[in-house]
């Protein structure tokens, strides 16, 4: 996967799954875990049924979120290496 693949599915993490394919939401999903699990600001928080299933916390609070994704997507990325 190419960094543009990887930030447009941090995007749609970030989104309520209603609004993607169930596939889409899957790769989200996997990547979104990754980095929960990476302990880099992002966090599992349901706002309910078909509503977001994640939110940044500390420093990425304060940036706009395509800079946050932008970040979140080199973090991704240099986790598999």
């Amino acid at each position: 996967m190419d960094k543009a693949e990887i930030i447009k599915y941090i995007g749609i993490g970030f989104c309520q799954p209603k609004f993607y394919k169930p596939a889409a939401w899957r790769k989200a999903k996997l990547i979104m875990n990754k980095l929960v699990s990476l302990n880099v600001g992002v966090i599992p928080y349901d706002f309910g049924r078909g509503k977001g299933k994640f939110i940044t916390t500390g420093d990425l609070d304060k940036l706009k979120l395509s800079d946050a994704i932008d970040q979140l997507a080199d973090v991704y990325i240099n986790s598999k290496n």
